[in-house]
This record gives structure tokens, sequence and C-alpha cells, in this order.
């Protein structure tokens, strides 16, 4: 799933995982204008339904991450950081 979003040009990565379930951390480009965030959008919704069957997914939804998902990330990248000094 992370290959094809490289594809498009869009960084992606997983932040959480399920079973049978998974969220992904997507960026959009930086420094881009405004109105290309919309096109990056419909670039992501259109990845994900043109390749349903071959990924077998059968439920996806775009939301932004709220100031807790970000902290929450944020703070494990962290303990990693700390893990791997050791």
């Amino acid at each position: 799933m992370i290959a094809a979003f490289a594809k498009i040009d869009m960084e992606a990565s997983i932040y959480e995982t399920l079973p049978f379930h998974f969220k992904l951390k997507v960026n959009f480009q930086q420094g881009v204008i405004i109105g290309n965030n919309t096109t990056q959008l419909a670039e992501a919704f259109r990845l994900l339904e043109t390749n349903k069957i071959e990924l077998a997914i059968q439920l996806y939804s775009i939301s932004l991450m709220n100031p807790e998902q970000i902290f929450i990330v944020l703070s494990r990248k962290q303990f990693k950081a700390s893990d791997d000094e050791w």
C-alpha cells in the first residue's frame, strides 16, 4: 500500500496496526499552493478506489489528524529514538 502512494509522489507510513485494520499517515507535499491540496486529495482517493480489489480494501476513509493523534505519533518516534540509543 505504501508503495502505491509512492507511485503518485505521496509519502505514506503506517502509524497504527490492528487485525484487518490499519491506519496510514499520508503527507501532503510541502510548499505547494493551496489549490493543489485538492488535487492531491483527489489522487489519494483515486489510488484507493482503483486498487481496492488488488489490495483487498473493503472500506477506507481519509481525514485530517487531530492534535492528539499528532502527539501520539511524535511520542512513538521519541520512544523509538530513545530505544535505539540503548
